[in-house]
């Protein structure tokens, strides 16, 4: 039932929330060493 451009912004934001992950991660290592 999803349009296009519904299907578009949920692949966006599923593709910042795991940059968003990843930065995070980064952020950890660097704080813990």
């Amino acid at each position: 039932m999803f349009n296009r451009q519904n299907n578009d912004s949920v692949v966006l934001n599923i593709g910042l929330f795991k940059i968003t992950l990843e930065n995070n991660g980064l952020q950890n290592v660097h704080h813990s060493q």
